[in-house]
C-alpha cells in the first residue's frame, strides 16, 4: 500500500495541469455595460477570475470579478470585492486595455 501511495504522489506533478488549469490573461477590447470582450481569446465557459486596472506609476487594483462566457467574452458578478470602509473607495470603471485574468485567487478548478 506505501509503494501504491509514494507512487501516486511522484506522479502528480505529471497530471497537475489537468488537475489544476494554469491561470490565463487577455487585456478587455471593448467593453459594453456589464459584458467584456477579449479580442482573440477562447476561454471556458463558466471559468471566474478579475480584472485589474493600471492607475499608473506601478499602481494597480483589482476591480472587478468577472465569469466567462466562452467565447472571448465575459460578463461582471461583481464590484464589490474587498469590503472594508477604513480603505479609500477606488470607483474604477472597466476600460479597455484592463487586464483580464482567469483561474486566479482558488486552488481548485471545477468545470
Amino acid at each position: 500500500m506505501k509503494k501504491v501511495l509514494l507512487f501516486a504522489l511522484v506522479l502528480l506533478p505529471l497530471f497537475a495541469d489537468t488537475f489544476f488549469p494554469a491561470t490565463t490573461q487577455c487585456s478587455v477590447s471593448n467593453v459594453n455595460g456589464k459584458r467584456l470582450f477579449c479580442k482573440d481569446f477562447d476561454s471556458v465557459k463558466g471559468m471566474s477570475g478579475i480584472v485589474i486596472h493600471n492607475y499608473g506609476n506601478g499602481i494597480r487594483s483589482i476591480t472587478a470579478m468577472v465569469v466567462s462566457n466562452g467565447d472571448g467574452s465575459f460578463y461582471r458578478i461583481s464590484n464589490d470585492l474587498l469590503q472594508n470602509d477604513k480603505l479609500p473607495s477606488a470607483s474604477a470603471i472597466i476600460k479597455t486595455g484592463d487586464t483580464v485574468i482567469l483561474g486566479y485567487l482558488y486552488d481548485r478548478v471545477t468545470l
